[in-house]
């Protein structure tokens, strides 16, 4: 049973559906319903949205509770399918709370308010297609960032975009950093303990300064080495 039926582009549709073609959606909060609530009971629709807007909430506070997990499971027994696991778990709630706020944003647009508070509403809304050109803006300001090897001196350095081979990957910091990476090793790439005998990186002299930011990187340093990878072949994009 699904708790809502799909917002959005699709949420006219929705609610153009037969009673006996909703009844098989098996949709918990029924469109017409809610739609019928906000124009006659204004408040109650009100009391709704926020009760789903606290469902948002803890549902942002669950995944960052999980990706924290994540990434400790890898700092501490480098266990990458648990971590990927807790990953996958992660952005399927993230897909839930991407859902639950599209439900919100068309329940705002149906609700009854006088001018001054539908003007509220919608200077405090942004819509995902402003926050996805936001994001789009900030990754191609390439002449704001700068290149890095994995074995440099990384601190003070926070890295938004990281390249393994032929992967790029988009990252929210350090740990977002390590379970992406961890995440990617897992799903591509052979990991056995004895390739380490045979180390590509012997020649390669890893810059030793004791920083947060190193602690991190030298993480990431010995997972690519479990899987006798060229530190050569991993760079980061750091924001300036």
């Amino acid at each position: 049973m699904k708790l809502f039926g799909k917002a959005s582009s699709n949420i006219s549709e929705n609610e153009r559906l037969t009673p006996e073609e909703a009844e098989k959606k098996e949709d918990i909060l029924d469109l017409k319903v809610i739609k019928f609530v906000i124009n006659e009971f204004p408040q109650v629709g009100e009391n709704i949205k926020d009760a789903l807007n606290n469902l948002i909430n803890t549902l942002d506070k669950s995944i960052d509770i999980i990706e924290d997990k994540s990434t400790e499971v890898i700092k501490e027994s480098r266990d990458y399918k648990l971590s990927s696991k807790y990953r996958e778990t992660s952005e399927k709630l993230y897909e839930i709370n991407k859902n639950i706020n599209e439900y919100v944003n068309w329940m705002s647009k149906n609700l009854k308010k006088d001018n001054e508070k539908t003007k509220e509403i919608e200077e405090i809304k942004v819509s995902e297609k402003e926050i996805e050109e936001c994001i789009d803006q900030d990754d191609i300001k390439v002449n704001d960032c700068v290149k890095k090897a994995i074995y440099e001196d990384l601190t003070s350095c926070e890295p938004y975009k990281f390249m393994l081979e032929k992967y790029e990957v988009n990252v929210d910091g350090w740990d977002d950093t390590i379970v992406k990476t961890a995440d990617i090793l897992t799903k591509n790439f052979k990991y056995d303990k004895n390739l380490k005998i045979n180390n590509i990186n012997k020649d390669i002299k890893i810059i030793s300064k004791k920083s947060k930011q190193n602690d991190s990187r030298d993480i990431i340093i010995e997972m690519l080495e479990d899987h006798n990878i060229n530190l050569n072949n991993f760079l980061l994009y750091i924001k300036e």
